[in-house]
């Protein structure tokens, strides 16, 4: 479909076009350099609306000639420490981690009933340790595993809930094994 005025805007696309390209001439000075990109980016925001208007897509870009400049290396005369950009690290745990740590921590869940809280709480300086301890928080049920402060009340609530999925798992045995007799 193409556009009611479309000869008109045809002709006024191509003035527009020669006119970009006659203030780019005239403005192109080292020192005009700000005042250009503006001017520039403003006449081709127009081009590009006109050329939609009429079915085009409006490829047409502004500044290209825009200098690029590196990093600030000097701050009123004085050096800058420039620090290495950091690189993104794969932090996605391998299979093996991530069933070492689900032995980790049903090892500890296993474990948890018998073991007392200056003991649970000697294991958290141990690096890694406490996310061992919320993820028995987290299987065990105890809400606000994630935030929660690691402390004697908190290792009393998963030991509560460790104690209780416990003995629901054992009726739960001893209810089945009832049954299959």
């Amino acid at each position: 479909m193409t556009h009611p005025y479309a000869k008109q805007l045809t002709k006024a696309l191509k003035v527009m076009k020669q006119a970009n390209d006659a203030v780019n001439a005239i403005l192109d000075d080292a020192e005009l350099l700000s005042i250009k990109t503006v001017v520039e980016a403003h006449q081709v925001k127009a081009i590009n609306y006109l050329a939609i208007l009429m079915g085009d897509n409006g490829q047409l870009t502004a500044a290209e000639n825009v200098p690029q400049y590196g990093p600030v290396t000097h701050f009123f005369g004085k050096p800058i420490e420039v620090r290495p950009l950091v690189t993104p690290k794969d932090l996605t745990p391998k299979d093996n981690e991530r069933e070492q740590f689900f032995q980790q921590r049903d090892d500890l869940y296993n474990e948890f009933p018998t073991l007392t809280n200056d003991e649970l709480m000697a294991r958290c300086s141990q690096p890694g340790a406490e996310n061992v301890i919320r993820a028995v928080a987290k299987k065990a049920g105890v809400e606000g595993y994630k935030t929660a402060e690691i402390d004697v009340l908190f290792l009393d609530s998963i030991r509560e809930a460790v104690e209780a999925q416990m003995e629901e798992t054992k009726l739960l045995a001893e209810a089945e094994a009832k049954l299959n007799k």
